[in-house]
C-alpha cells in the first residue's frame, strides 16, 4: 500500500492531490479500507490532523461502525469503493450524510452531521496493478440546506397564498400570454385548471368588464412606462356563469438583461365581499337609517357638484329648511315607535313633492332640508313650498291613530343668500326660526331681519364666555363595558352646561364658530386628567377616560403638543386618556390626521373614531389611519329593534371593524334586545343608557364601587 503513496510522490498527480482545494484521501483497495494519505483541504474540512487519520481504518476514523447494517451511509460508501475496485472506473457517490469530527473550542472532538458528494477512483501502478483508491469529497451541506430552505419557503408561500385566497399569475409581455400559477386563480375566474397559457387579448376580452377596460389598460401602461407597482381594482366576468366579481390585482415589473420590460409577476384576490361591505358602510354614511333619505354628508357631496354648475350656467337654486310643528307631543304621547313611523311617512311625502334632480335629506330629529336645483326664480321655490305644506298638513294614519302635523319652512336662494351650502343651510335655518316666531305653519324667505336665530347664537356666545371665565362647565362620565365580561373598560367624558338648560348640540357649534372651543377643550382635557388621578388616589383601578376632540381643535397644529404637555403637567400616563375624533374631523385633511394621530399613538394613547358611519371615510382611509377603536353612531344602534335594514348596516360595520382588527363600540344601547343583538354579532364593547348613564365624577366613583361589590358578591 505504501507503494501507492511512494509512487505518487513528486509526480504531477501528487502535486494536484496535495494542492487541490477539494478534500481528498487515498484508501487501500478493500471493502474496509485503511487511509493511506490525506490532503490539506480534507484535513481543514474535517478539523483533523494527518497523524490522526493516516493509517486508521476509514470507518472507525469517522465514528462509523462498518458492521452496523443500519448505517446506510457506510453501506453506500463501501458500495462505491467496491464498485470502483471491481469496474476499474470512477464510482460516483450521491450526497450522503456523514458524522464529521470537528474540534471544539476546548480541543475535544465532536461529531457534526454534514452532507458530502464523493467520487472514488481506482489508481493503478506502472504494472497495471490496483494500488489504491483516490477518494474526492465535496461538502454540499450548505447547498442542500439552502435547497431545503427554498423548498420550505415555496411551501410557506403556497400555504400563505392559499390561506389569503390569492391567485398567482405571470404575464410574459413579449409572448402576450399569462401563466396562472395556482389553482386558486382558475377557481376565481371559473376556468378549468391547467388549461395552459392564457392569451392576453382573450383575457381582456372575456374577463374584464367593458366599463373597466380603459382603467385596466391605463394601469398596465403606467407600470410599463414607469416601472411602478401594477395595481388595479375592477369588475371581472367569471366564466361560465357570467357573474360579476370585484378583483384586486397587483404585480411587479421584471426587466430583461437589456432593461426592457419582460414580464409582470403578481397576485389577484377576489375582493367582492370587501367592496360590498365598503359600499354598505358608504351607503350608511350617506343615508339616514330611519327614513332611508340621504343625510347631511350626501347633501354636501351633492351640493359641491351642483353649485359650481349653477355658477357657470347662471341658474338659481333654493335650500328649504323644514321643521315639523307639534311633532314632540306625538313622541311624548304615543312613543318613539309611532313617532318613527310618522317620520317615515313625512319622508315619503317630501320625496313625492320633488323632481328627480332635487334632493331631500333628513338633517336629524324632525328637521329636513331640500335642495332645489336649476330653478328660474324664487316663485318656483314658493310653489314647491306650498305643495310641501299641503302634503305635510294632511292627516297621518298609524294603526287606529289619526295624527296631524304642520311645518315651518325657511327658504334661502342661491346665489342671493349664499354661494356655498353651509351658508345657505344656515340662512334657511334662520328663516325657519322666523317662520316659527311668526306663529308656525308657514314659510319665510331669508332676509337680514332673520334675527331670531342670530340673537340666540349671540346669547349663547355671551353665556359661553361667562361660564368659561367662571369655570362653570361640568364633566359627566358614561361607562363603556366589555360585552363578554361585563367589565368597565373606559369612560367617556361628556361636557355639560352648569344647570343643563342648554344642550351640547346647541352650545358646541357656537363655541366652534366663535373659537372658544379651544380653551374649552383644554379645560376638558385637564379636568379629565385630574379626575383620573382622583379615582386612582381613591383606590379605583386605572379606568381610561376618552375625551372628544372637535374638528376645530384637531385642525390646530399645536394640538398634539398641547395634549402631551397636559399629560406631563397633570402627571398621568398615556393609558389615562383616550382621544375620540369624528370622521368629519379626520377626513377634512387625511395627511394631517395621520400625522397627529400617529404622534399621539406613539405616546401610547388610544385613538377612537367617533360617530362611525355618519361621515365619508372609505375603507382605504380607515385602513391607513392609526386607530384602535371605532364607535358605531347611536343613530344606527338605537333603532335596531325591528329595523331589518338597520341590522344589515350594523352587521357590515361590525364585520368591517373586526376585519381591520379594531375594537368596535356600539353607542346608544338603550334596550336589552339591542345589547343582545350587538353581542351576538361580534361587537366587543357597548355604551348607552341601558348599561350605564352619564354621571358626575363622584357619583361615578360610588356607582363603580357598588358595581364592583355586586360582582364580588357573586
Amino acid at each position: 500500500m505504501k507503494d501507492c503513496v511512494r509512487g505518487m510522490a513528486g509526480s504531477l498527480y501528487d502535486t494536484v492531490f496535495r494542492s487541490s482545494p477539494i478534500g481528498s484521501y487515498l484508501l487501500s483497495p478493500s471493502a474496509d479500507p485503511v487511509i493511506l494519505d490525506v490532503n490539506d483541504a480534507f484535513l481543514a474540512a474535517a478539523s483533523r490532523t494527518r497523524e490522526e487519520l493516516v493509517g486508521a481504518r476509514l470507518f472507525e476514523a469517522f465514528g462509523s461502525d462498518p458492521d452496523d447494517p443500519s448505517d446506510t451511509a457506510v453501506d453506500a460508501l463501501r458500495a462505491s469503493i467496491v464498485q470502483a475496485i471491481d469496474t476499474g472506473a470512477p464510482a460516483q457517490l450521491p450526497a450522503q450524510r456523514y458524522p464529521i469530527p470537528v474540534r471544539a473550542a476546548d480541543g475535544s472532538i465532536v461529531f457534526e452531521e454534514r452532507f458530502w458528494n464523493a467520487v472514488n477512483t481506482p489508481i493503478y501502478d506502472e504494472d497495471g496493478r490496483l494500488a489504491c483508491v483516490l477518494h474526492h469529497t465535496v461538502d454540499v451541506t450548505r447547498q442542500l440546506r439552502a435547497e431545503e430552505q427554498l423548498r420550505e419557503s415555496a411551501q410557506r408561500l403556497r400555504l400563505a397564498t392559499d390561506a389569503a385566497k390569492l391567485g398567482i399569475w405571470v404575464w410574459d409581455i413579449a409572448a402576450g400570454t399569462s401563466i396562472w400559477e395556482n389553482e386558486r386563480l382558475y377557481e376565481m375566474f371559473g376556468v378549468p385548471a391547467r388549461t395552459g397559457a392564457i392569451d392576453t387579448d382573450r383575457f381582456v376580452r372575456d374577463f374584464i368588464h367593458p366599463g373597466d377596460l380603459d382603467r385596466y389598460r391605463q394601469a398596465i401602461e403606467h407600470t410599463l412606462a414607469s416601472g411602478e407597482r401594477f395595481h388595479f381594482i375592477g369588475r371581472f366576468i367569471r366564466q361560465p356563469d357570467g357573474a360579476l366579481r370585484w378583483f384586486e390585482m397587483t404585480g411587479l415589473l421584471h426587466r430583461a438583461a437589456d432593461g426592457s420590460p419582460s414580464r409582470i409577476i403578481g397576485t389577484a384576490a377576489d375582493v367582492t365581499d370587501r367592496r360590498e361591505a365598503e359600499e354598505a358602510v358608504r351607503h350608511a354614511s350617506l343615508h339616514d337609517p330611519l327614513t332611508g333619505l340621504p343625510n347631511r354628508a350626501m347633501l354636501f357631496e351633492y351640493a359641491n357638484r351642483l353649485l359650481p354648475h349653477n355658477r357657470r350656467t347662471g341658474q338659481r337654486a333654493a335650500v328649504l329648511f323644514i321643521d315639523l310643528d307639534r311633532f314632540k307631543p306625538i313622541n311624548d304621547t304615543h312613543g318613539h315607535e309611532i313617532g318613527d313611523i310618522v317620520l317615515r311617512q313625512v319622508a315619503a311625502r317630501l320625496s313625492c313633492c320633488l323632481r328627480a334632480e332635487d334632493i331631500v335629506i333628513r338633517l336629524g330629529g324632525d328637521e329636513f332640508v331640500i335642495l332645489l336645483e336649476d330653478i328660474p326664480d324664487a316663485a318656483t321655490a314658493v310653489e314647491v313650498t306650498r305643495l310641501i305644506v299641503d302634503r305635510i298638513n294632511a292627516p297621518y294614519t298609524v294603526g287606529e291613530l289619526t295624527l296631524s302635523l304642520s311645518t315651518s319652512i325657511g327658504i334661502a336662494m342661491y346665489p342671493d343668500d349664499g354661494e356655498d351650502i353651509d351658508t345657505l343651510i344656515s340662512h334657511a335655518d334662520m328663516a325657519m326660526y322666523q317662520a316659527k316666531q311668526a306663529g308656525r305653519d308657514n314659510w319665510q324667505f331669508y332676509s337680514a331681519a332673520c334675527s331670531a336665530s342670530t340673537r340666540m347664537q349671540l346669547m349663547i356666545e355671551e353665556r359661553l364666555q361667562s361660564v368659561l371665565r367662571a369655570g362653570g362647565f361640568r364633566l359627566y362620565y358614561q361607562p363603556v363595558f366589555d360585552v363578554a365580561s361585563g367589565r368597565v373598560v373606559s369612560a367617556e367624558a361628556l361636557l355639560r352646561w352648569p344647570h343643563g338648560e342648554i344642550g351640547p348640540d346647541r352650545f358646541v357649534p357656537v363655541a366652534e364658530a366663535s373659537g372658544m372651543i379651544n380653551p374649552i377643550g383644554r379645560w376638558l382635557l385637564q379636568e379629565a386628567a385630574r379626575q383620573h388621578k382622583r379615582w386612582r388616589e381613591k383606590g379605583l383601578p386605572a379606568i381610561p377616560i376618552s375625551v372628544n376632540v372637535s374638528a376645530v381643535e384637531f385642525r390646530n397644529p399645536h394640538f398634539a403638543g398641547g395634549f402631551e404637555r397636559t399629560m406631563a403637567d397633570q402627571g398621568v400616563g398615556a393609558d389615562a386618556l383616550q382621544i375620540e375624533v369624528t370622521e368629519t374631523a379626520v377626513m377634512s385633511d387625511v395627511r394631517h390626521a395621520i400625522e397627529v394621530l400617529a404622534r399621539l399613538r406613539g405616546l401610547g394613547v388610544k385613538i377612537l373614531l367617533d360617530d362611525f358611519g355618519t361621515g365619508q371615510s372609505s375603507l382605504a382611509y380607515l385602513a391607513r389611519l392609526p386607530l384602535d377603536k371605532v364607535k358605531i353612531d347611536k343613530s344606527f344602534v338605537a333603532p335596531l329593534d325591528g329595523d331589518v335594514a338597520g341590522r344589515a348596516i350594523i352587521n357590515a360595520m361590525i364585520a368591517l371593524g373586526n376585519t381591520l382588527e379594531l375594537e368596535v363600540v356600539a353607542e346608544g344601547v338603550e334596550t336589552q334586545s339591542v345589547l343582545d343583538y350587538v353581542r351576538h354579532h361580534g361587537c366587543r364593547q357597548v355604551q348607552g343608557f341601558h348599561v350605564g348613564r352619564p354621571m358626575p365624577g363622584d357619583a361615578f366613583e360610588a356607582w363603580f364601587r357598588r358595581q364592583a361589590g355586586a360582582a364580588g358578591a357573586h
